[in-house]
């Protein structure tokens, strides 16, 4: 993919936040902007969040003639609504812009995401802890290659499946210090006739120091252990599942209490998948304003 092709997709990125997992690698690092994160300032009942996150990075699967790479650029844009302090309703819209490259051919398209909608109660007494609970819905598009060949359930932009997930996040505060560490089960059921992806269960912890008041660093781990998918109904598919573990630094700014910014890289440093697949460094850019 050329310069040219990937400044273009950060600019129209950029440029659909007022319009606006498992699948696709850069799909599944989660949010930057973390929308429900222990120990967050309370928020006021009925304060509205609007959050936008970008996250940039590639994929391939399959070898020799088979071998299909993607270069994505992913825009997430979500809502979020607090029910009272404790309880948050979120609602995410999700766009892919991306160029698939096989057998020499090269295919740019975009397409939506799988919406993504759940409700989170938080609390935080010096220690935090948010339970969520959502559901991805069949929204996106079942993606091909260059040569219209379907491609794995790896690299399409959704699941092609009903997806409710469960997750726990918790954190402890220690002065200038916050630990966070969670986990959560995403669990696909197909409902139509096209790849999806397998159940998968998803860890991560990080430690964040406070430099200023509005500024912060954090570096941690984060891992994913998806079942193998399928290209249909019965049928296998041979290059998804297995183990991916990711080195995670970022630094995040919060000028205010109404507005946060954060920037992280995560950095596939364990990959033991299955078949032909690969997965590299994702770049997340993450933004959220409250009104």
């Amino acid at each position: 993919m050329t310069a040219s092709w990937i400044w273009g997709l950060l600019s129209s990125s950029l440029a659909l936040v007022a319009d606006v997992a498992p699948a696709c690698p850069v799909c599944s690092t989660g949010s930057s902007a973390a929308p429900d994160t222990p120990l967050r300032p309370r928020e006021k009942p009925m304060r509205f969040r609007a959050l936008v996150d970008v996250r940039v990075g590639s994929a391939s699967t399959g070898a020799g003639d088979a071998r299909v790479v993607t270069h994505d650029v992913r825009t997430e844009a979500s809502l979020r609504v607090a029910a009272s302090e404790d309880l948050s309703f979120t609602v995410t819209l999700p766009t892919l812009l991306r160029s698939i490259d096989s057998l020499g051919s090269e295919r740019n398209a975009v397409s939506l995401g799988d919406v993504d909608a759940r409700v989170a109660y938080s609390r935080s007494r010096g220690e935090g802890l948010v339970l969520t609970l959502g559901v991805k819905t069949p929204t996106a598009p079942i993606e091909h290659d260059a040569l219209h060949r379907v491609l794995s359930s790896e690299l399409q932009p959704g699941c092609s499946a009903l997806t409710p997930y469960l997750g726990a996040m918790g954190a402890k505060s220690m002065g200038r210090w916050i630990l966070r560490y969670g986990g959560s089960i995403v669990l696909p059921f197909s409902v139509r006739e096209a790849p999806h992806p397998g159940d998968s269960i998803r860890g991560s912890t990080s430690a964040q120091y406070t430099l200023l008041k509005s500024l912060s660093v954090r570096a941690g781990v984060m891992t994913r252990f998806d079942l193998s998918g399928e290209l249909r109904k019965g049928v296998d598919d041979p290059n998804s599942g297995g183990l991916v573990g990711y080195v995670t630094a970022g630094v995040s700014l919060s000028p205010s209490r109404s507005l946060n910014a954060s920037f992280d890289v995560y950095l596939p440093a364990l990959q033991i998948l299955r078949g032909d697949h690969r997965e590299s460094t994702v770049l997340a850019l993450g933004l959220g304003y409250a009104f």
